[in-house]
């Protein structure tokens, strides 16, 4: 992934049925500025940022109401 990349986790969209709660909050492990996210009925868009350094993998913190 590339910074400005953009993700989509359809099992924690608002209408996914998945009876999962609200997300609260999203954190890129490792990275201290906050990451554009948006929960949307057809997933959880998260943005990379451009301060990312991706050259390996990456891991999310997400927090649900």
């Amino acid at each position: 992934m590339n910074a400005g990349d953009k993700l989509k986790i359809v099992s924690l969209g608002s209408d996914a049925g998945t009876g999962q709660k609200q997300v609260t909050s999203v954190e890129l492990l490792g990275e201290k500025n906050k990451i554009e996210w948006k929960q949307e009925a057809d997933g959880l868009n998260i943005v990379y940022p451009d301060s990312a350094h991706l050259k390996t993998a990456v891991g999310f913190r997400i927090v649900c109401k």
